[in-house]
């Protein structure tokens, strides 16, 4: 079977020594935006972004960007998506999005609270 990947993911801006609203620390420890971006297919097409303050956390309002940028991505192609996701937006409420939606999906697994071989446990007992 072949997909037509989907890449969520948060990249902080560096506005460093400017006065622009919004312009707050990041993750990365610059002070900067957020922005959280969609990109489709091989090529990686923007289909989605959604300019954020610094300082939001990569999951906060993911699941609503999420479904909107499923919804945008039917609207151009018709192949089975394959939602990929790093280990900040490995949070249930994703994961319940990619179900109810009928898309695959891969998150990298966020491990600071588990171990790995709770994950291979986990994908043993439950993975296709």
């Amino acid at each position: 079977m072949s997909w037509l990947p989907l890449d969520l993911d948060v990249s902080p801006f560096d506005n460093s020594n400017t006065r622009k609203e919004g312009v707050s620390l990041t993750y990365k420890k610059v002070d900067g935006y957020a922005p959280f971006f969609a990109y489709l297919g091989q090529e990686g097409y923007g289909i989605n972004v959604n300019l954020r303050e610094g300082s939001m956390h990569v999951q906060k309002e993911a699941a609503a960007f999420l479904s909107h940028s499923l919804d945008y991505a039917r609207r151009i192609a018709n192949s089975p998506l394959l939602v990929r996701m790093d280990a900040g937006n490995d949070a249930l409420e994703n994961l319940n999005v990619c179900l109810n939606e009928n898309v695959d999906f891969i998150v990298k697994r966020n491990l600071r609270r588990e171990s790995p071989e709770e994950s291979l446990m986990i994908a043993r007992q439950d993975g296709m």
